[in-house]
């Protein structure tokens, strides 16, 4: 069983991220990588952490949830390649809360595979 992939949950780290980020658009989601720690990363934990951007005005916490839980679900079952520091915000999309878990887990892997984030 994989494990699960280090969030990023402070302010600043998202600021971060936004601010310095390369930005990669599909038609669920939008990726911004920054390709370097954000965050103090203990030695065993893996050096990509990611943050995750459901807004309100898309849906209600359940619906928001919904998303949140899916894409981290996508992300632990992908073979990530957890070698280099670097930070990573998902950003939902209107048509990813209509989406299937799926289509979405598809979209995630396609959008790894573009910013060369994947094993193998």
């Amino acid at each position: 069983m994989a494990s699960p992939i280090p969030t990023i949950r402070r302010g600043a780290s998202f600021k971060a991220v936004f601010a310095e980020g390369r930005r990669y658009y599909s038609d669920l989601l939008v990726y911004v990588l920054l390709r370097r720690a954000v965050e103090p990363v203990p030695n065993d934990v893996a050096p990509l952490r990611v943050g995750y951007a459901v807004t309100k005005r898309h849906g209600g916490v359940v619906r928001r949830n919904r998303v949140r839980r899916c894409l981290r679900e996508a992300i632990r079952v992908l073979p990530v390649r957890r070698s280099e520091p670097a930070a990573l915000v998902l950003i939902a999309k209107r048509e990813a809360f209509s989406a299937t878990f799926h289509a979405l887990m598809a979209d995630v892997e396609q959008g790894f595979a573009r910013m060369r984030l994947l094993d193998g």
